[in-house]
C-alpha cells in the first residue's frame, strides 16, 4: 500500500515523477496498488491495456496506479469502471485513496482555519470594543433628551417591533 494518496490536479506532478513511464502498460494482472487521484485541465493519454490492446483514449481524471514492477501508469476514469470493476484489489485501493484524499483535505481545512482563529479573535475584540463605544455615545445622546419623549421613542419601538 502506498505511504499516503495524493491527489493530483496537474499532468506535470505525475510526469515528474520518477517511476512514471508514458510507455507503461497497466492492466488488472499487473495492477499492484493505486498512488493517487488526478483530474485535470488538459487531456492526457490512458495506459490500460485490455483485450484489444492499449486504450490510448484521451480523458481528464482517473487515476495513478503502480504496476507489480514498480511503474506508475495512467488508468483513465471509464478504463478504471471497464476493465478494473471486477478487480476487488482495485475497488478496495479506490476506496482508500478516496477516503486518504478528504481526509487530508479535511486537515488542511481544519489547519487552516486554526491559522485563522487569532485573526478571528483580534476582530471579534474590536467589534466588542466598537458596541461599548457605540453604548456609551447612545447613552449620552438619549441623556440629552427629557423622560416624556425617551417613553415615547420606547413606546414607538414596542408599537413597531410588536412587543
Amino acid at each position: 500500500m502506498a505511504e499516503k494518496s495524493e491527489f493530483f490536479s496537474n499532468f506535470i506532478e505525475i510526469e515528474n515523477r520518477s517511476a512514471f513511464s508514458n510507455e507503461q502498460e497497466i492492466s488488472p494482472e499487473n495492477f499492484k496498488e493505486l498512488i493517487g487521484q488526478y483530474k485535470f485541465d488538459e487531456d492526457v493519454v490512458c495506459q490500460v491495456k485490455g483485450a484489444k490492446g492499449i486504450c490510448h483514449q484521451n480523458h481528464k481524471s482517473g487515476w495513478l496506479g503502480i504496476t507489480t514492477d514498480g511503474k506508475e501508469a495512467l488508468i483513465g476514469g471509464h478504463c478504471a469502471r471497464n476493465y478494473f470493476k471486477a478487480d476487488k484489489k482495485f475497488n478496495l485501493e479506490r476506496k482508500r485513496v478516496k477516503k486518504e484524499i478528504e481526509r487530508k483535505k479535511s486537515l488542511d481545512k481544519i489547519q487552516e482555519y486554526r491559522a485563522q482563529v487569532l485573526i478571528w479573535n483580534e476582530e471579534l475584540s474590536n467589534l466588542r470594543s466598537s458596541l461599548i463605544e457605540i453604548r456609551k455615545k447612545a447613552e449620552i445622546f438619549y441623556g440629552t433628551f427629557p423622560n416624556a419623549i425617551l417613553q415615547f421613542i420606547d413606546s414607538a419601538q414596542k408599537t413597531i417591533t410588536g412587543r
